[in-house]
């Protein structure tokens, strides 16, 4: 949060190096303060930062904000296709976030197979709230045959 802090009291345009490095923690500290408190010119700044960082973390979550209108105008549709470029990067929380776009029909049709797909590979890759998800799905049948026991482990 400190950091986040910093960074809004610093003088634009930041300089390339400090602004990928301070991209994640930009992204991450949209969160955390009042989006509405926000500059224009520091999302501006971010956004161009996190499209040019490595991180995959600054990736998933501008793809989250834009998929959601957090901070930035809502564009499901590029939200959605950062999304996907992350998830298939390997980034467990975008892999979770795309399961949802596929079960709410979010930019695609509602699919709740491939939803369940990708919820699967988030929770096999630690994360939680997909391991809540999936137990969901085995427990309904959304997606895939239900199966208690399936759902005991999830």
């Amino acid at each position: 949060m400190r950091e986040t802090r910093e960074l809004l009291n610093t003088p634009f345009p930041l300089p390339d190096d400090a602004a990928r490095a301070a991209s994640a923690v930009m992204m991450s500290g949209l969160f955390e303060i009042n989006c509405q408190t926000v500059s224009l010119q520091l999302l501006e700044q971010c956004e161009a930062a996190a499209l040019v960082d490595e991180k995959l973390k600054a990736h998933s979550l501008l793809g989250y904000c834009k998929l959601n209108g957090i901070c930035f105008d809502k564009n499901a549709e590029a939200g959605f296709a950062l999304t996907k470029n992350v998830a298939e990067a390997e980034h467990e929380t975008a892999i979770f976030n795309l399961g949802v776009c596929y079960a709410r029909g979010t930019v695609v049709k509602v699919n709740f197979r491939e939803a369940f797909r990708w919820y699967r590979k988030a929770a096999e890759a630690g994360e939680t709230v997909a391991m809540l998800n999936l137990g969901a799905c085995y427990q309904g049948g959304t997606g895939v045959e239900a199966d208690s026991e399936e759902e005991a482990r999830s």
